[in-house]
């Protein structure tokens, strides 16, 4: 967290009580990484949000308003983009309609989500890099309601980006 701008959101997430009031805390649920966000949605239009990342759960805000909450479990990888300068990428959600962001920390984003999956699911998170349009692997809302999930070739995964032991307990 080397920035001045993603420490002060983090902290934001971490003091607000407006935030902080609608996480499960009672059940142990603590603030792992937040950062600010572009939210790229269906129509790509930008939206400026907070990612806010739980032991548990990773959330999209809006202000101080939750707008959608997703289990740790539910995340079944991540994709971005391999070219040059490009910061989007893809959270896919199983069953679920995928997001699709922008951020100059895209990089921490994914070591932090590597990190929580990694301590839910004893494996690693399945990271891909695509050369192509993001927009062309991301599970829309209209693509589960045709019972449809896109996801990127197996030629795209990045198994130079596992992080973790799978056999280990902890690490």
């Amino acid at each position: 967290m080397e920035n001045k701008k993603q420490f002060q959101d983090f902290q934001r997430c971490k003091e607000s009580k407006g935030i902080l009031q609608q996480l499960d805390t009672a059940q142990g649920e603590e603030v792992v990484f937040s950062c600010l966000v572009i939210k790229i949605n269906r129509f790509g239009m930008r939206q400026d949000r907070t990612l806010l990342l739980t032991n548990k759960f990773l959330y999209n805000i809006k202000k101080e308003d939750i707008k959608r909450k997703i289990n740790v479990s539910k995340i079944k990888s991540v994709t971005k983009s391999t070219k040059d300068g490009n910061r989007e990428f893809v959270i896919h959600v199983k069953s679920e309609y995928d997001y699709r962001f922008e951020s100059d920390y895209r990089k921490d984003i994914f070591e932090a989500i590597k990190y929580v999956y990694w301590r839910a699911n004893k494996t690693n998170l399945p990271v891909f890099g695509v050369p192509d349009r993001l927009k062309d692997y991301h599970t829309s809302k209209r693509d589960i309601e045709h019972g449809t999930e896109v996801e990127p070739d197996p030629k795209y995964r990045r198994r130079s980006e596992d992080r973790y032991s799978e056999n280990a307990d902890e690490q």
